[in-house]
């Protein structure tokens, strides 16, 4: 694993994309709005009992979470070795069908990326009253085949497609289809999710505001799921999980109208 994102920056994702704040979830989680404040900002690990209370509060899994601060804690001790040898690939990302958009770099991620996509996500819903509710959400399709002889030094391919559906005037369904395939073949992933979304007090929203709702910050909250859905169904002895870096919701939305 050549990166880690502190799991307080996937908590910040999740309060703005469901228009919560701090203050509300440290009332939700009965500790000081300074707690609060350090875990999103990664100045504070989150232990069981926390990732319990955010559950209950917030609906993300306490698993993941835990397992996210453990990758964390994991990579973080990891670069304090100067002689770590680490075992790497090349990721080639395609987001969406439009081919001009396909980018390749090598997994890095830092705290310069995750600000960036955080701040997008902040200027658009600030101020917004209105609430967005998950109905419902569940992976239709979950596979990972992996041959006996994957190498060091592999190059992966993925990629993410989305498709919504919508079934009422506040409601919707979307959907991320999630591939990942190695050149050599030797790794097959496919992961797709589904969550039905329904817009509340949503009267005095301008149209694009509420279709940025419907169709942006749904993005954002299914890509956490996602994320820590691929680490759970890649983690296998010997092998570093696949970990999708943070995506821009925004960006991911603007290449699936590019058909």
């Amino acid at each position: 694993m050549n990166y880690a994102v502190h799991p307080g920056s996937l908590i910040k994702m999740l309060l703005m994309s469901t228009g919560k704040n701090q203050n509300w979830l440290s009332k939700e989680m009965k500790v000081s709005k300074v707690v609060v404040s350090e875990l999103i900002h990664g100045k504070r690990n989150i232990t069981p009992q926390m990732a319990i209370a955010i559950e209950k509060a917030i609906g993300y899994p306490a698993q993941n979470l835990v397992r996210l601060q453990g990758d964390y804690d994991l990579f973080i001790e990891r670069q304090k070795n100067d002689n770590q040898v680490t075992e790497s690939f090349i990721s080639k990302w395609s987001l969406g069908e439009d081919a001009d958009q396909s980018i390749t770099y090598e997994e890095t991620i830092d705290n310069h990326i995750n600000t960036l996509v955080l701040a997008a996500l902040e200027r658009k819903i600030k101020n917004i009253k209105s609430g967005l509710k998950i109905n419902n959400l569940f992976f239709s399709d979950l596979i990972f085949n992996r041959s006996d002889k994957v190498g060091k030094n592999i190059t992966i391919n993925n990629s993410l497609g989305v498709e919504y559906e919508e079934i009422s005037d506040n409601g919707i369904i979307v959907k991320i289809r999630y591939e990942a395939k190695s050149d050599d073949m030797s790794i097959n992933v496919v992961a797709v999710i589904n969550g039905v979304f329904e817009l509340t007090n949503a009267k005095d929203l301008q149209p694009d505001v509420k279709n940025y709702i419907l169709k942006v910050n749904t993005l954002a909250i299914l890509i956490s799921y996602l994320r820590s859905q691929v680490v759970l169904l890649t983690s296998q002895p010997g092998f570093n999980p696949i970990q999708i870096p943070i995506i821009n919701a925004e960006s991911l939305y603007k290449n699936s109208q590019k058909k």
